[in-house]
């Protein structure tokens, strides 16, 4: 047999030696972390069937069936699709934790992984006004046991752009929201009009809590105070976490009027993101872990601390 017909699939991959180890140890700790907690541990397919064309994920055909199906490209979507069936009638709160591999059909990141393992936690109809709080603070203690300091986190109001934008007297609110999804200055200040400053100092600037009194954040008043009191308390708790406040951020899929993402040293990707949806007329809360990328954050650091050992030499 020819070596290339042992060759993966871009994206795919095998762990071997420390990197496997690395990996083990990492889904240990976010275990043992989530059952500290209480939360009840789920196991959801890889397949399920799926009608859409047009999503992020592997497709193939049930030949029972004849119908689709696609390999999960999240899992998150089948906590959902479970309390809408299995836990439909429950009305008090639940504690889901799930681990399981994620396949994607494309991934833009830099390793262009496909392949990656999600570690998360939901609370359905939660009973906490901290739940949010709660879950960031879940996640910080397991990048603590993991050793990885530094962290950022990135707070945003998800949908927040289009209900303030669509509320404003200007002539072109379409073209306002591409450019400010865009950070495109120019175009802000000719289709913001009369809210081009304030709209270009939220755009482009860490937000600031005076801001929070201007009249065209009346509507939002109540989200963004929400995220200030949290950022407040992690500040507090975790003193080498920095908190960055972009309100107009747009890269949560289902998360509204909640979300964050977190990132660790100068990792380009976020080990973990999450924050408020809806699922029908119940309220929920959760928070997805990264493990590929704290496994790769872990497996790197002993090369560049070697690099920077031979520097100083």
């Amino acid at each position: 047999m020819r070596q290339t017909d042992y060759l993966l699939p871009i994206g795919f991959y095998d762990l071997i030696g420390e990197e496997a180890k690395n990996n083990e140890k990492i889904i240990q700790i976010i275990k043992d972390s989530f059952e500290k907690e209480n939360f009840n541990i789920i196991k959801t397919p890889l397949l399920e069937f799926d009608d859409k064309i047009d999503d992020d994920s592997f497709k193939t055909m049930d030949i029972l069936s004849k119908k689709f199906l696609k390999i999960r490209n999240d899992i998150t979507p089948q906590i959902i699709r479970l309390v809408e069936t299995k836990f439909v009638n429950e009305n008090s709160e639940l504690k889901l934790s799930y681990i399981g591999d994620v396949l994607k059909f494309e991934n833009k990141d830099l390793f262009y992984e496909r392949q990656l393992t999600q570690a998360g936690i939901e609370i359905i109809s939660p009973t906490s006004k901290d739940v949010n709080f709660y879950i960031i603070d879940i996640i910080l203690k397991i990048l603590e046991k993991l050793k990885l300091e530094n962290n950022l986190i990135s707070f945003s109001v998800p949908g927040i752009l289009s209900r303030l934008i669509t509320k404003l007297e200007i002539s072109n609110p379409e073209n306002l929201i591409k450019s400010i999804k865009s950070k495109d200055i120019l175009n802000i200040k000719k289709y913001g009009e009369k809210f081009s400053d304030i709209l270009l100092q939220i755009t482009l600037e860490n937000f600031d809590k005076n801001l929070i009194n201007e009249k065209i954040l009346e509507p939002e008043k109540k989200n963004i105070k929400k995220i200030l009191e949290i950022k407040e308390r992690i500040e507090k708790k975790y003193q080498n976490t920095k908190i960055d406040i972009d309100l107009f951020d747009d890269n949560l899929s289902f998360q509204e009027n909640f979300g964050f993402m977190m990132f660790v040293d100068n990792f380009k990707y976020p080990v973990s993101r999450g924050g408020e949806y809806k699922i029908g007329q119940k309220e929920a809360a959760g928070g997805t872990i990264y493990v590929n990328h704290l496994t790769k954050i872990k497996n790197l650091k002993p090369i560049i601390k070697t690099w920077i050992i031979q520097l100083d030499e």
